[in-house]
Formats: structure tokens, sequence, C-alpha cells
């Protein structure tokens, strides 16, 4: 989509879950099966992410949000969230275990001692923090969460959908 509109990405820190445990937690009973309920399961087909698994434990993703915040200093913002995500979604690692970031740090160019240095000294804490506040003051209660200009949505959607919109908001600035 940047390809094809003048968009910037601002990717953003929200805690869906805040009370999960740094090393994650169980699924509750009704939460272990794998495949997503309906209407996620066809949202999520919608958008092409054909791969999303519900994970079998829910991971604190604390770390995920400061290791991204590294990622994007470096220049690699975009790719490290990507591999974040099909670390929980499809594959179904623990994004807060610092084994797995490692991996992903390495699987996208970062280097790890410096962002695990930081990681350790809680360096980009207040960061997250402020934005986890922003994010929620908007009423965002769900990921992933999209503002393109003033339209808020949350959830997967088809790529369609975000280029309708991105549509409308370049024929709005145009008047």
């Amino acid at each position: 989509m940047r390809q094809e509109y003048p968009i910037n990405l601002d990717l953003k820190s929200f805690f869906l879950r805040p009370d999960t445990p740094p090393e994650g937690r169980p699924r509750a009973e009704n939460e272990q099966e794998p495949t997503l309920p309906e209407p996620l399961r066809t949202r999520a087909l919608e958008a092409g992410l054909d791969a999303m698994r519900r994970p079998p434990f829910v991971a604190a993703s604390r770390k995920a949000h400061e290791a991204t915040e590294y990622a994007k200093e470096q220049g690699k913002g975009v790719e490290f969230h990507r591999a974040v995500y099909e670390a929980y979604w499809e594959q179904g690692l623990n994004i807060g275990d610092s084994q797995v970031l490692e991996g992903l740090a390495n699987d996208t160019g970062l280097e790890w001692i410096p962002l695990k240095s930081l990681l350790d000294e809680g360096f980009y804490g207040n960061s997250v923090e402020e934005q986890n506040h922003e994010i929620t003051n908007f009423g965002v209660h769900g990921v992933p969460c999209f503002l393109i200009d003033r339209f808020l949505f949350t959830g997967a959607q088809p790529y369609e959908f975000f280029k309708q919109v991105a549509d409308r908001v370049l024929a709005e600035r145009a008047l």
C-alpha cells in the first residue's frame, strides 16, 4: 500500500491484555481451540492471513513492543513487527521470551546484544506506555488497529478496504 499511496506508517504499542504476567499465561479453557472463532477467522482469511491460528497461550507483549521501538530506530520497524506477528499468530511462539526475540532480531538483521541491553534496562518502557495510553484514549480495545486520517478501525481488513479508505482520504484532502 505504501507503494501506491503517499502514506506514512507509524507503528504504535497497545497492550491488548495488560494484566498478562511477563512469562505469559495459559489460555482459558474455552479458548484452547487453535482455529480462530468466527467472524475473526473469516476476516483473517479475507485479509490474506491464511496461516493465522490462535496460540496455545497468551503472551505478554511488552518486550516485543519495546523491541519494535528499537527496530523502528534501526529502520526495520515494519519488518520486525511482521516477524513478531508471524512468530505469535502463525508459529505459536512466546513473543515475551528473550530467546524468541533474539531469533526475530537476528532474522530481521538487528543486532541482539545492544537490543538485549536496552530491553534489560527498560529503555523503551516509557515510550511504549505513552503509546499505549494514547491509543487507549482513542477508545481502542482490539488489534490490529488502524488510523487513517480521521478513520479509526480495528480488526483484520481486506486490502480493498484500505484502498477505499485511502482513496476517500485523498479525495477529501483534494477539496
